[in-house]
C-alpha cells in the first residue's frame, strides 16, 4: 500500500469529520485534523484516541476573522503548512463536506502511482437527490506527492478557494496555472499546447468521483436549519454507512482505540 496522509480542516464539523474518518481510516496511514478556530468538542477528543489521528492547532497567523471574511483560516497557507507537517509524501486533502468514492480510495491506497498528482471529477449536491449542474465539469486536484513542487495558492485572492499549482507553469497573464481548471485553460488558450502536454504527463485525471455535499455544511445552503442538516446527514450517509453517529463512533473506538 502507498503511504498516505489525509488532511482535514475542521471548524465545528465534527459529525461530518467522524463519518469521513470512518470511511477512509483503512485506506490511509495518517490523518491530520487541523483545528481552524472552532471549539474542540467531545467527538473530536474521542477521535484523537485513535492511533492514526493527529490534531494540529494552527498558529495564529493562519487564522482569519470569520465574521468579516466568512472563513476561519487562510486556506492556501494552511494547506501548505499542514502538508509540511505530514509524515508521508503522498497527501490527500479532504473537506469535511466531501466524500471520496470507495473506488478512488482503493486507487490511491493500492495502485502503482506513475504520476505526480491526480485529479478527479467533483459532483456538487444541493440536496440528497439534487446535483448542481455546471456548464463545465468540475474537477478537484487534491491528491499529490509533496516532493514534486506542488503548492497551494488562493484562487483569485479568495481565502476560501485554494487551488493546487506548480509555480513553473504560468498562464498568459503570468499567474500560476490552477491544476483543477486545466481543461478550461486549454480551451480558452490561456496556456500553450506544450504546457498542457507537459502537465498531462505529470498530472493524471482518473475516472473516480468526489461528492461535495453543500447541503451537509451548516455554513452553506442549509445555514441555520439544524433539523434539516441533521436529517440530510442521516439520509445521505445511509448510502454508505448504515449506523448513526454514535454507532459510527463506537465502531471506530472498538476497532482502532488501543
Amino acid at each position: 500500500m502507498n503511504k498516505i496522509t489525509a488532511i482535514f480542516l475542521n471548524f465545528n464539523t465534527e459529525e461530518l469529520l467522524t463519518y469521513n474518518v470512518f470511511h477512509i481510516y483503512d485506506y490511509v496511514d495518517e490523518i491530520i485534523v487541523a483545528n481552524t478556530g472552532g471549539s474542540a468538542g467531545t467527538v473530536l477528543s474521542r477521535l484523537l484516541k485513535m492511533s492514526k489521528i493527529r490534531l494540529i492547532t494552527l498558529p495564529r497567523e493562519y487564522l482569519l476573522d470569520r465574521a468579516n471574511c466568512g472563513w476561519s483560516c487562510d486556506e492556501a497557507a494552511t494547506r501548505n503548512y499542514l502538508t509540511n507537517q505530514a509524515s508521508n509524501d503522498w497527501i490527500v486533502h479532504i473537506d469535511t463536506d466531501e466524500f471520496l468514492s470507495i473506488e478512488f480510495l482503493n486507487f490511491i491506497a493500492r495502485s502503482n502511482l506513475y504520476h505526480e498528482a491526480y485529479s478527479v471529477e467533483r459532483l456538487h449536491f444541493e440536496s440528497v437527490n439534487t446535483m448542481i449542474s455546471f456548464a463545465d465539469k468540475s474537477f478537484v486536484c487534491n491528491f499529490y506527492n509533496r516532493n514534486k513542487g506542488f503548492t497551494w495558492l488562493n484562487y483569485n485572492h479568495n481565502y476560501t478557494h485554494a487551488t493546487l499549482v506548480l509555480d513553473e507553469y504560468r498562464d498568459n497573464r503570468g499567474i500560476p496555472v490552477s491544476l483543477r481548471y486545466l481543461h478550461i485553460y486549454k480551451r480558452e488558450k490561456k496556456i500553450t499546447d506544450k504546457q498542457y502536454r507537459n502537465l498531462q504527463q505529470r498530472i493524471a485525471t482518473v475516472p473516480f468521483i468526489v461528492e461535495h455535499l453543500y447541503f451537509l455544511n451548516p455554513f452553506s445552503f442549509s445555514h441555520g436549519d439544524a433539523n434539516g442538516i441533521k436529517q440530510s446527514r442521516k439520509s445521505y450517509f445511509s448510502k454508505y454507512i448504515s449506523q448513526d453517529i454514535q454507532a459510527v463512533m463506537a465502531a471506530l473506538e472498538d476497532k482502532y482505540v488501543y
